[in-house]
C-alpha cells in the first residue's frame, strides 16, 4: 500500500492506474472479483471488524490513462477498496456508492482506521472531507491521501486549491500525508509529527492562493521528522533578496531521504537556504521560468536555485558522476539539466525549463558552448572530484577550444561519454580536446590522464577517423594507460567511409583498446543515426560505461 502515495506521473495523471497497481501489489492475497457476487450490496463492508486502510477513487475516472479530460457531470460516487487488519482476505467492490457512505464507514471505524486515502474526488466533495473526516478525531491514522479535482480541469476555470485544516491532536498518529490539489494550513503540532510530506498543484494556480513561503520557513524547526519532503508549484515567486538580518540558522533534517522541489528558481533558493540537506539525501530540483526570456537570463536563473550557502547542500561537494542534458524543442523550451550522483549512491539533479527568443537553434549555439566549457558546473561542484561525465543535447558545433577548457577542470575523469542528438557537432573536436595538455600548479600534465572510457556520437567529417586514431596513439605518447577499457564512435556521415580508411582505423586504434571494445557504428541515414543516438538509448549506452 506504500506505494500508492508515492504513484506519480505526467501531466497530472499520477493516479491513472492506481486502482490495478494495488490489485498487483496485492495479488497474493486478494479475493478473485469472481468470488464477490454482483448483487452484493455495497454496506456488506459495514460489517468489517477491523479496518487498515480505505481508498476511495472516482469510478468514472479509475480507468483513465494520462490526462484524459474528466467527464464535466461525473456521479458523486466512488469505489471502495478496503482492507482488514487480521487475517489476509480482502474484500472489495466496484458499486458506485454516495460520498456519504465513505464518511460513514470512516466515523464507524475512526478509532480503527489506519490508511485513509481518497483520489480522484471533486472539489465540491471538499468541504465534505474537512467536516466529515478532517476534523474528527481518528487515533490510529497514520497515512492520510487526497486528490481533488480542481473544477477548472473541468470548466476551463480558474480556481484556488483546496485547504485542509487538521486540528492539532486529531490525528496523533499520523506520520504521512499526501495532498494533490490541495494544501494545508501550516501547524507545527501536526508538521512535526510526519515522516512524509507531499504537497502537488498543478501550475497556474493564482499566487494568492498558494502557501506563503515566509510562513512556510518559520515552520522549518517543525520538520525535524521529515524522511521525505516534496513540494510542487506550491509557493509564489519571490524576489531574490539578502539573507535576513540576523540570518536565520539553516534547520538540519538529518533524517531526510528524499527531497523533491518544484517552483521558481528563487522559492527553490529560499527553501534550500533554510534547511541542511544531508549529503546521503536524494534530490530533485525542478525550476520553471514561464515567461519568455533569452538564453542569457537562463543560465542565470539556473544560478539562482542555489543557496546562499553551500554547506546546507553539502551532497553538491560530493559529486563523482555528473551528466549535463540540454535541448530546444520545437515549441522553443530550453531544457537544462544537470544531473550528479556521489559514490555513495545519493543523487542530485537540477531542472530548468523555460522558453528562449530565438528564430533559428543555431542562435543558442554559443550558449551551448558555455554550458560544454563547465562555466556552470565549476560554480556548482567540486570538479576535481568528477570520475564519469555525461553530456546530450542538440549541442551543435561546439569548438574543441571548449571542450579543451571543459576536460582540464576534470583531472581525474575515468569516462566520458558525448552525445550530439541533432548530428551537428563534430565528435572531431572533442578528439582534439583529448589531445592537449592542462596548464596546473605543477606544470603541464595531460587532459584527463586517468580516462578508461570514451563514447563519442554526432556527426562525422572526412578526417574523423584518423583523429580517432591519432588522439589514441598521441595519448599513449604522452603517458595514458595503454589500454581503454572501451572506445566507441557512432557517427552520421552522409556517406559511407571508404573501406581502406575503416580498416585503417581499426588496425591504428586497436591497440589501445582492450579485445573486443573498440567499436564504430556509422549511419548514412540520419533517421537511423537519431535512433540511436536518442534518449531513448542514452541509459542503455551508459551502463556499457
Amino acid at each position: 500500500m506504500r506505494c500508492l502515495a508515492q504513484l506519480e506521473g505526467p501531466c497530472g495523471g499520477r493516479f491513472a492506474t492506481l486502482l490495478d497497481i494495488f490489485r498487483e501489489s496485492a495479488r497474493s492475497f486478494l479475493t478473485p472479483a469472481s468470488d464477490i457476487p454482483d448483487s452484493s450490496p455495497t454496506p456488506s463492508l459495514y460489517s468489517i471488524p477491523q479496518i487498515a486502510t480505505i481508498v476511495a477513487m472516482d469510478r468514472i475516472n479509475s480507468s483513465r490513462v494520462g490526462a484524459a479530460p474528466l467527464r464535466p457531470h461525473a456521479p458523486q460516487g466512488a469505489s471502495l477498496i478496503a482492507q482488514m487488519t487480521e487475517g489476509k482476505e480482502i474484500r472489495r467492490t466496484e458499486h458506485p456508492i454516495p460520498i456519504q457512505a465513505l464518511f460513514e464507514l470512516g466515523l464507524r471505524y475512526a478509532n480503527r482506521i489506519r490508511s485513509l486515502r481518497m483520489f480522484s474526488l471533486q472539489a465540491t466533495d471538499a468541504p465534505l472531507v474537512q467536516a466529515n473526516i478532517v476534523q474528527r478525531l481518528m487515533p490510529q491514522i497514520e497515512a492520510f491521501a487526497v486528490q481533488i479535482v480542481p473544477r477548472s480541469s473541468v470548466t476551463g476555470g480558474s480556481e484556488g486549491p483546496v485547504t485542509f485544516d487538521f486540528p492539532p491532536d486529531g490525528f496523533p498518529s499520523l506520520k504521512n500525508l499526501y495532498l494533490d490539489g490541495a494544501t494545508l494550513a501550516l501547524s507545527p503540532p501536526v508538521l512535526s509529527q510526519l515522516r512524509s510530506l507531499s504537497i502537488h498543484l498543478e501550475p497556474g494556480v493564482p499566487q494568492s492562493q498558494l502557501l506563503q513561503l515566509p510562513q512556510f520557513i518559520d515552520c522549518a524547526n517543525s520538520l525535524t521528522q521529515l524522511e521525505v519532503l516534496e513540494l510542487d508549484n506550491c509557493f509564489p515567486e519571490v524576489v531574490p533578496r539578502a539573507p535576513p538580518s540576523p540570518p536565520r540558522a539553516p534547520v538540519p533534517v538529518r533524517r531526510l531521504k528524499k527531497l523533491k522541489l518544484e517552483a521558481y528558481p528563487s522559492v527553490i533558493s529560499e527553501l534550500l537556504s533554510a534547511f541542511i540537506i544531508p549529503a546521503t539525501c536524494n534530490v530533485v530540483l525542478r525550476a520553471h521560468d514561464r515567461r519568455d526570456a533569452s538564453p542569457e537570463y537562463s543560465l542565470e536563473a539556473f544560478r539562482t536555485m542555489l543557496p546562499r550557502e553551500r554547506h546546507c547542500l553539502p551532497i553538491l561537494q560530493d559529486v563523482a558522476s555528473l551528466a549535463i542534458s540540454m535541448t530546444v524543442g520545437a515549441t522553443q523550451c530550453f531544457r537544462l539539466i544537470y544531473s550528479g550522483k556521489t559514490r555513495t549512491g545519493a543523487t542530485i539533479s537540477f531542472w530548468l525549463l523555460s522558453r528562449i527568443r530565438v528564430e533559428q537553434v543555431h542562435e543558442i549555439d554559443p550558449y551551448f558552448e558555455r554550458l560544454v566549457s563547465c562555466e556552470l558546473p565549476v560554480d556548482i561542484f567540486r570538479c576535481g572530484f568528477i570520475e564519469r561525465l555525461t553530456v546530450y543535447g542538440n549541442l551543435g558545433p561546439v569548438n574543441s577550444a571548449a571542450w579543451a577548457c571543459c576536460l582540464a577542470q576534470l583531472p581525474n575523469l575515468k569516462k566520458i561519454m558525448v552525445t550530439d542528438a541533432g548530428l551537428r557537432g563534430p565528435i572531431r573536436n572533442v578528439l582534439e580536446a583529448l589531445s592537449t595538455h592542462t596548464q596546473t600548479c605543477h606544470g603541464r600534465i595531460l587532459t584527463c590522464p586517468l580516462l578508461e572510457s570514451i563514447d563519442l556520437a554526432g556527426g562525422a567529417q572526412a578526417d574523423t577517423l584518423d583523429a580517432a586514431r591519432n588522439c589514441l596513439r598521441w595519448r599513449h605518447a604522452q603517458g595514458a594507460a595503454l589500454h581503454l577499457d572501451k572506445f566507441v564512435l557512432g557517427m552520421y556521415c552522409g556517406q559511407p567511409f571508404p573501406p581502406r580508411s575503416v580498416e585503417y582505423f581499426r588496425h591504428g586504434c586497436e591497440p589501445f583498446v582492450r579485445d573486443g571494445m573498440c567499436k564504430m557504428a556509422t549511419f548514412v541515414q540520419p533517421e537511423r543515426c537519431r535512433q540511436w543516438v536518442g534518449e531513448g538509448r542514452l541509459e542503455e549506452r551508459m551502463c556499457l560505461l
